[in-house]
């Protein structure tokens, strides 16, 4: 499959990119610098630009099968890049009839926040009032996709870790992970792209940790 990554540049991102190409897709990784990417693939295609543009990202979007966003916020930041980013991504998809979008958002924005234990809610709540803007953000982005007509999926992990590929995890839209619920960023790529033709948690938003 034809496959864009925004963000390919991140922890998870990266991980996206290294498990697409070891299974056998054709990769476009947006990336802000040459320098942020170093892998070298020949069915990798780094592309740099803004994703702030509507133009930059409108030609990484065309003729696409799947587009995966794993679009970080910058803690004290107030730049609201995903929001942004997502504001052009959308409509670029639906100019261009890509129906599929596959987000990582996380635990703690939105509908998810009804999803965790009493102890989660607090630290959750407390890192909102640390850190707002990156909280709006994110659910300011989550917006943006549920009002789309798109065949998004929305993944949720909890606290990421740098944790290698295990495959071993749980997932599902009714589950309610606690304080210390955890899963590597490998094992939420491996998720993501195990959505690419799934239609299971289509317009949904799954959580997973181990």
């Amino acid at each position: 499959m034809q496959l864009t990554v925004f963000g390919a540049s991140g922890r998870t991102g990266t991980c996206l990119v290294t498990q697409a190409l070891e299974q056998g897709h054709r990769v476009t990784a947006f990336v802000r610098s040459t320098d942020s990417l170093t892998l070298h693939h020949a069915q990798l295609d780094v592309v740099v630009g803004d994703v702030t543009s509507p133009y930059d990202v409108e030609r990484v979007v065309n003729g696409q099968d799947v587009i995966l966003m794993a679009l970080g916020v910058k803690l004290g930041g107030h730049e609201q890049v995903c929001t942004r980013a997502t504001a052009n991504i959308v409509p670029a998809m639906q100019k261009f009839g890509v129906r599929r979008l596959i987000n990582v958002s996380g635990v703690g924005t939105g509908a998810t926040r009804q999803r965790l234990g009493r102890v989660a809610t607090l630290i959750a709540e407390g890192l909102r009032a640390l850190d707002r803007d990156a909280f709006r953000d994110k659910e300011s982005q989550d917006a943006l996709i549920f009002d789309s007509d798109l065949d998004w999926i929305n993944v949720c992990p909890p606290w990421l870790t740098n944790g290698p590929l295990t495959g071993a995890y749980r997932y599902g839209c009714d589950l309610h992970p606690s304080m210390i619920s955890r899963i590597s960023r490998a094992d939420v790529a491996h998720f993501m792209l195990n959505q690419l033709i799934d239609t299971t948690f289509v317009r949904q938003s799954p959580l997973l940790f181990y």
